[in-house]
């Protein structure tokens, strides 16, 4: 397997590996250091978005569709794959 590094980075606390479709994937996990007491509960949560209309909720949030040809729609914006990526899934 190889490993493409996008940027520098320390080392994880844990690793994920996973195979779908007959491909290897990576996860690297990290510790961020955020105090998780200060995020509300899911409970808390809930109410809070309650309280929101439906058109802020509409505002805020996005669809994103998954596709063959095109990888993502996400709202008005599509998301193809790069020109490597074509010419590599082309000599396949």
């Amino acid at each position: 397997m190889t490993l493409k590094i996008h940027r520098s980075f320390k080392e994880p606390t844990s690793i994920r590996i996973k195979k779908r479709n007959g491909k290897y994937s990576v996860s690297f996990c990290y510790e961020d250091g955020l105090d998780e007491s200060d995020l509300l509960s899911q409970k808390d949560h809930l109410k809070y978005l309650k309280k929101s209309s439906r058109k802020d909720l509409e505002d805020q949030t996005i669809g994103i569709d998954l596709g063959v040809k095109i990888p993502a729609y996400a709202g008005d914006n599509m998301f193809d794959f790069s020109k490597e990526q074509i010419v590599l899934c082309n000599l396949k």
